[in-house]
């Protein structure tokens, strides 16, 4: 019968193994030729880590909504926003997006414009 491995072995395998972790490197130029081979697109965080959250759920939004792995560290980003941010919209922005939802509101009201696509509506008079 097999006697389990004696500790002191357990641990000089764990210090072999990091120290061989620990040989590969990456520099930040091998990582961007990576990138380049792979084609992979850049994207900035948020959408890295919504997207990494629709792969994990089989791309399905829903699923991403009701996750319930907390312990994962990317669950607070799931929908690929920081809600640890403090940032604040300025005034200016505030007012630039009041302005426009206004003439979204404005265009939802009036209709859609026929004229200028060339096309007949199909709306009865």
């Amino acid at each position: 019968m097999l006697s389990p491995p004696k500790p002191h072995r357990l641990v000089e395998r764990r210090f072999e193994m990091s120290r061989k972790i620990d040989a590969i490197e990456y520099s930040r130029d091998s990582i961007r030729e990576d990138v380049r081979r792979l084609e992979i697109k850049a994207q900035g965080r948020a959408k890295a880590i919504r997207a990494k959250c629709l792969d994990c759920v089989c791309d399905n939004s829903a699923e991403v909504a009701r996750c319930h792995v907390t312990r994962c560290p990317l669950w607070p980003y799931r929908f690929g926003t920081d809600p640890f941010s403090d940032r604040k919209a300025s005034p200016e922005s505030m007012a630039a997006l009041a302005e426009f939802r206004t003439r979204i509101a404005t265009k939802r009201e009036a209709g859609p414009d026929t004229s200028a696509q060339g096309m007949p509506s199909l709306r009865e008079p």
